[in-house]
């Protein structure tokens, strides 16, 4: 059987993991409701806490690269799942428990963070379009020929809506 401290290291964790992406998950919800309202200043919270979960997330992860080494397995998720496997076959099974949820959670926070960024990037996009219009620079297209290239053509007739 495996030592106790060992299954209480990677418990205490994954339990640790867990904890901060459900708290990183909690930021990226708080994230997405200031980009739809265009709330800078909550966005600008939001952006700061977030980075501190993301250390904390990135200290966690250093911490199970050395648990992993030190007890010779390979860093990298095969070498974790090895060791959860082994640990669950001297009866930890809760072990793998705890680590299916912290996939699922991982996997939410993966994808609101995906949604976040499409957000910004529709928002960067329609800015980007509303000052072409103030500038008074032409609407360009990307259109596609038969053979998939990329047709680039603009809209030359676009004049600045206000001259200094």
């Amino acid at each position: 059987m495996k030592s106790s401290t060992l299954v209480d290291d990677v418990t205490c964790l994954i339990k640790k993991e867990t904890e901060t992406t459900l708290a990183l998950i909690n930021l990226l919800q708080q994230e997405k409701h200031a980009l739809c309202i265009r709330d800078t200043e909550a966005l600008n919270q939001c952006v700061i806490k977030k980075a501190k979960k993301i250390g904390e997330l990135e200290q966690l992860a250093r911490q199970r690269i050395e648990l992993l080494a030190c007890h010779g397995f390979d860093n990298n998720s095969e070498g974790w799942r090895n060791l959860i496997d082994t640990l669950a076959e001297d009866g930890q099974d809760h072990i793998i428990e705890a680590w299916q949820v912290l996939e699922k959670v991982a996997r939410r926070s993966y994808n609101l963070n995906q949604v976040n960024g499409k957000i910004v990037n529709r928002t960067k996009q329609t800015v980007q379009k509303l000052l072409n219009i103030i500038r008074g620079q032409p609407d360009s297209l990307d259109l596609y020929d038969q053979m998939g290239r990329s047709n680039h053509r603009s809209n030359t007739s676009s004049a600045p809506i206000v001259q200094a």
